[in-house]
């Protein structure tokens, strides 16, 4: 007997959509489930047209799809189209970081069809899917974006201190091996061929070879590395570290952590620690003597120094 209320086709596409990617990439349910963060059995459910798909569970598929895995082509930055997902519209895979927001950032209910999401939101998934993206973002998107926009800087912070680091490697190893090794004259004329102004990018930094790669690093230090000296900083006087782990609801260790470097930060936890930092340095501005600035060393009067015994003295 056909079943009651069937899901319309727009369902059912989502479904095979899902369906057809898994046997692509011959990921399992339980793959793409234990990367989304979402139940199996929803997905079960989904693919088999015996439910909706919920926008956040859509939301969290295609951050799942559009991430790093080892079936996977997509890089990290290149999710999937979400006008794909709903209804097959091309490209597959976007060239940009787009950002769905999460339900609760845009007061949606819980239960909002991702089919009813892209239906309201059409001509901005549109305009957001683009070749050349031309879109105005809702008042609702900006803070979700400005966080999304925070997380990105922290990234590209850290890959372009890492590029700098090998860039560094390699130039100074070829240079110092070109006079001797064909081999290395070769590589070297192959990377600077596809950047014929390369010395005068190198001017703007200064050469290389005149200052150490510590100091290069310093000029490019990332927005975090940045960010993360400041709360050294501010956290060094007695208690400064549990002053910040109440004001961010956190557990000392994640304050720990973050200050040390062993683990970055989320977008929304980076702009609270910057908030955070901005209020005690402008306290510290408006009070020299806070608990921020490091006491002068104490010295002894003049008095107090003619009061000790001159031990020695009899030697002379």
């Amino acid at each position: 007997m056909p079943r009651k209320n069937p899901l319309p086709d727009t369902e059912l596409g989502i479904g095979k959509r899902l369906t057809q990617f898994r046997a692509e990439f011959r990921l399992s349910r339980e793959d793409i489930a234990r990367i989304a963060q979402v139940p199996a059995d929803i997905l079960t459910r989904v693919e088999l047209a015996r439910m909706p798909l919920r926008y956040d569970d859509a939301r969290k598929i295609l951050g799942a799809l559009g991430s790093p895995h080892p079936r996977l082509v997509w890089p990290d930055l290149r999710p999937i189209n979400p006008l794909w997902l709903a209804d097959g519209r091309e490209p597959v895979q976007l060239e940009w970081p787009l950002l769905l927001p999460r339900i609760d950032a845009l007061e949606l209910p819980p239960s909002l069809r991702f089919s009813r999401f892209v239906e309201m939101h059409r001509d901005l998934l549109v305009a957001l899917t683009a070749d050349e993206p031309d879109a105005e973002l809702p008042e609702s998107w900006l803070w979700p974006y400005l966080l999304h926009l925070t997380g990105l800087q922290l990234k590209a912070g850290k890959l372009e201190e890492a590029i700098l680091r090998v860039e560094n490697l390699f130039r100074s190893s070829a240079e110092r091996l070109a006079s001797r090794s064909q081999r290395a004259a070769d590589c070297l004329k192959r990377y600077y061929a596809p950047w014929p102004d390369w010395a005068k990018r190198f001017s703007s930094r200064t050469a290389l070879t005149e200052i150490s790669v510590s100091a290069n690093l310093t000029i490019m230090k990332s927005p975090l590395a940045q960010l993360r000296e400041r709360l050294n900083q501010a956290t060094a006087a007695k208690g400064g570290k549990a002053k910040l782990a109440e004001y961010l609801k956190a557990p000392r260790p994640c304050v720990s952590d973050w200050l040390s470097g062993k683990r970055e930060p989320s977008g929304e936890t980076t702009l609270r620690l910057l908030q955070w930092v901005e209020q005690q340095e402008r306290q510290q501005n408006k009070s020299p003597g806070s608990a921020l600035t490091q006491p002068e060393p104490k010295t002894q009067s003049k008095a107090s120094n003619e009061k000790k015994p001159k031990s020695g003295r009899k030697k002379e």
